[in-house]
């Protein structure tokens, strides 16, 4: 797992930050609190939270964008891209 934590951790490095709160530190503490939550919830996948976890802010838009509703729907769609590459 450390493996894949790696990797999303390098892309998320090259992606340039537009919104400093949604930065790779930000992915490093939901990491960190969804490991403590899994741990005391009970079984979980935890290469599809790390994934999630990472990825959930991939693509981030002002509050004040016309499409920021979209915003997780094109986090989702970045991810499954970026994922693939990363396979």
């Amino acid at each position: 797992m450390n493996v894949l934590r790696n990797k999303l951790r390098k892309a998320l490095k090259t992606k340039p930050v537009r919104d400093t709160a949604h930065d790779l530190s930000h992915a490093d503490r939901v990491w960190c609190n969804s490991e403590l939550i899994a741990s005391k919830e009970g079984p979980c996948d935890r290469i599809v939270l790390l994934a999630a976890c990472y990825m959930h802010d991939l693509i981030t838009l002002p509050k004040d964008h016309p499409e920021r509703h979209l915003a997780s729907q094109k986090s989702a769609a970045a991810a499954e891209l970026l994922l693939g590459k990363l396979g």
